[in-house]
């Protein structure tokens, strides 16, 4: 009783700080942790909102949007709000990968198929990583395919995964499947003749003939 009374009479003062500066950057930073701390979540996030307005370090702004953002969602529940927070984030430091991850989840677990698409784009853009930019590509292969029913757009991601990463086995097994399934027959034995070809590179002469005599059945 007697933590939370000091913590109302701390709020207390700082709000009378503030009434007369509202800019006193140490204010708001004190109140929005004891607002947190009581559970006014709301308010420690419009106080967070007040106290970004005035930071100018660009490390502290991306600290001050992540914490924002988690108490937006683990908080608030405020999915949206804390989509926005991610992307106002990401503006300002495009390459800050867990803002990206976090955003990429939220808009999934929101079913906002058409920005994750975008968003993801944005990535491979910036990505030169080639295990990166192929993580990305399934991935946008995985959404094309299951959530805009769009095979040929999904093939085609497959099919850039390749040509960065030849043996890439995702990529590799995913476009066998679509092959197979859409009766690609053609383009079902170009892959099966290109997957012979790695293995027979590889050393691996039992796996370049069973590849090889499954392409004569197509």
């Amino acid at each position: 009783e007697s933590a939370l009374a000091d913590a109302a009479t701390a709020a207390d003062c700082y709000e009378s700080v503030l009434a007369a500066d509202a800019e006193d950057v140490q204010a708001l930073d004190d109140l929005a942790h004891i607002r947190e701390a009581q559970g006014r979540f709301a308010d420690a996030v419009a106080l967070l909102v007040r106290r970004l307005a005035l930071e100018g370090d660009p490390a502290a702004r991306v600290l001050l949007r992540h914490r924002t953002a988690r108490i937006q969602t683990a908080r608030l529940g405020d999915v949206p709000g804390a989509i926005d927070s991610y992307r106002a984030l990401l503006a300002e430091a495009p390459g800050e990968a867990e803002a990206a991850v976090e955003l990429e989840k939220l808009l999934g677990e929101a079913g906002r198929w058409d920005e994750l698409r975008t968003v993801l784009g944005e990535r491979l853009e910036r990505a030169t990583a080639v295990g990166e930019r192929s993580d990305i590509r399934v991935r946008l292969a995985h959404l094309a395919e299951q959530k805009f029913d769009d095979r040929d757009a999904a093939m085609e991601q497959l099919r850039h995964v390749l040509d960065e990463d030849g043996t890439n086995p995702v990529a590799v097994e995913e476009l066998d499947r679509l092959y197979t399934t859409g009766e690609r027959w053609r383009d079902l034995v170009a892959l099966l003749d290109r997957r012979a070809s790695a293995a027979s590179a590889a050393g691996d002469r039992p796996g370049e003939v069973a590849l090889l005599r499954r392409a004569c059945g197509v």
